[in-house]
């Protein structure tokens, strides 16, 4: 179902051509909206393989940068 069929129900569209290209152009959005969301999943996976859980016990020692540290 097509945007204006929903905020319009019962309407007929005047222009046959109009109804086409809404129905063209709605299947497109949905098209690119599956290619960002398979794009975002394939960016995932990538990020979250090369992310690693890191685990300290008490007495570790850990280098800890300080460069983005904001001081007051």
């Amino acid at each position: 179902m097509l945007p204006a069929e929903r905020n319009y129900p019962g309407e007929q569209c005047r222009v046959p051509r109009a109804k086409d290209f809404a129905g063209a152009l709605h299947d497109k959005l949905q098209a690119a909206k599956r290619c960002l969301a398979a794009a975002q999943s394939r960016q995932k996976a990538w990020a979250d393989s090369h992310r690693s859980a890191k685990e300290f016990k008490p007495g570790d020692y850990v280098f800890l940068n300080s460069m983005m540290a904001k001081c007051k």
